[in-house]
């Protein structure tokens, strides 16, 4: 699968708001139902905007790429601050006039947008078998800083708000190459950060069984996989002559990262390898994307 096109569109606060008394409401009994109490002032700060502010935000080229895309994916890492809708998808589909499938990706945390790229690409891998597919499909990923949380709370909420997406095809249309995505539980890296390692070895190893080109993993800066990697790579010569550098990422809190890295390199087109690492925020699941750089479109 190939990536057509990536990017993120931040936006900003649209000036002050206040959630409807339903909305306070719906949240404060769903945090009931798990014994905890939902702290108001969670949702008094931040952009406090809707998904549908979100997608104010998409210029006419990206909209038209929507339109011919089926299926499309969308991912959050929170909940929706205070929508008009029942549901994103339906609103989605009826505001551009779509005639895909539509389908969401949530609870994973900041990790979502990984995996909902995971989830597509499989969609898109298993019609290329059966012939049977469409030629472009689309991942939105909907970030919000205004999060209700349970008073007291520790939790990590976004730096800023924006719209992240991305549009797979299944012909050549751009430099980079989806060759691989697999996802691993928090417990892997909590219990055992070294298999983390030998997973990473197992993959540059595949890597060089079919090509020669540098190999460039990419993980956030101060994040507990970049710290593992940059350890293993003082204390252990296994990288020495293998043709692969560690390479930092943005630290921002942002699940929007993937998309603003994918844009990155398709302005760049570097050729090589590219292992790109994303750790969740809260759990520690992480995942990793593998991708080829070419030459020429």
């Amino acid at each position: 699968m190939y990536i057509e096109e990536a990017g993120v569109n931040p936006v900003a606060s649209k000036g002050a708001k206040i959630p409807r008394e339903r909305s306070l409401n719906g949240i404060e009994g769903l945090f009931k139902l798990y014994d905890l109490d939902f702290d108001e002032q969670s949702v008094m700060v931040g952009d406090k905007l809707t998904n549908a502010e979100l997608l104010d935000s998409l210029d006419q080229p990206t909209t038209n790429l929507l339109k011919s895309s089926d299926p499309v994916v969308l991912s959050h890492w929170g909940p929706e601050f205070d929508p008009d809708y029942y549901a994103l998808g339906p609103y989605i589909g009826q505001r551009f006039g779509l005639d895909s499938t539509i389908f969401d990706v949530i609870d994973r945390g900041s990790l979502s947008p990984l995996v909902a790229l995971h989830v597509l690409h499989r969609v898109m891998e298993g019609d290329k078998l059966t012939a049977e597919g469409s030629f472009r499909s689309a991942l939105f990923a909907f970030q919000q800083n205004t999060v209700p949380l349970p008073k007291n709370s520790k939790a990590m909420v976004p730096e800023t708000s924006g719209l992240g997406y991305l549009f797979l095809t299944q012909e050549k249309t751009g430099n980079l190459r989806i060759v691989d995505i697999q996802e691993f539980d928090a417990g892997l890296l909590a219990q055992n950060p070294a298999s983390l390692y030998e997973e990473i070895q197992t993959i540059i190893r595949e890597i060089r069984e079919n090509s020669t080109h540098p190999i460039r993993i990419f993980s956030r800066r101060s994040s507990h996989i970049n710290k593992l990697l940059r350890h293993q790579k003082t204390t252990d010569s296994w990288f020495d002559g293998r043709g692969v550098s560690l390479c930092d990422w943005s630290s921002e809190v942002s699940s929007l990262a993937l998309f603003s890295f994918l844009s990155h390199l398709n302005a760049s087109f570097e050729p090589g390898q590219i292992l790109y690492i994303e750790e969740d925020f809260e759990t520690m699941a992480f995942g990793v994307l593998v991708l080829e750089v070419s030459q020429n479109g």
